[in-house]
């Protein structure tokens, strides 16, 4: 009999904010993902967040609702969030919800703490290329 471990746990596992379209890496943050789950799962861990001059997320819009979670380690955590033509700083102990269609971008502008990243997939092998309309 197969084990359930197999299907239902897996491993997080380190990737560049670099292979993601519309991200740069940046020293201070260490991405880690989870495959072959029915959401794009990423987790951030961002140490010491300093606003640089250059922006290291575009703003870009997904086929699926995207919600972000935000946990710091104090309330000096602080994100700098587009949505649409309106621009937020949004604290530490914070959700953000994008539903599909909208423009956005969210950046770690101050502090330390943890940033997940769920995007929904109408299917667990979609890609987070067909989710933002890349090739």
């Amino acid at each position: 009999m197969k084990s359930l471990a197999s299907e239902y746990i897996h491993e997080l596992i380190s990737e560049s904010l670099d292979a993601i379209p519309f991200h740069s890496q940046v020293k201070w943050i260490d991405r880690m993902v989870a495959t072959n789950i029915p959401f794009h799962l990423a987790v951030h861990k961002i140490t010491e967040a300093k606003e640089l001059p250059l922006e290291y997320v575009e703003t870009h819009v997904h086929s699926s609702p995207e919600l972000n979670i935000i946990l710091g380690d104090d309330d000096t955590f602080l994100f700098r969030v587009h949505l649409g033509d309106e621009i937020h700083h949004v604290k530490s102990r914070s959700t953000i919800w994008i539903p599909a269609g909208l423009n956005h971008s969210i950046m770690a502008i101050n502090g330390s703490g943890y940033y997940i990243c769920l995007i929904l997939k109408e299917k667990a092998d979609v890609t987070y290329e067909s989710l933002t309309g890349q090739s």
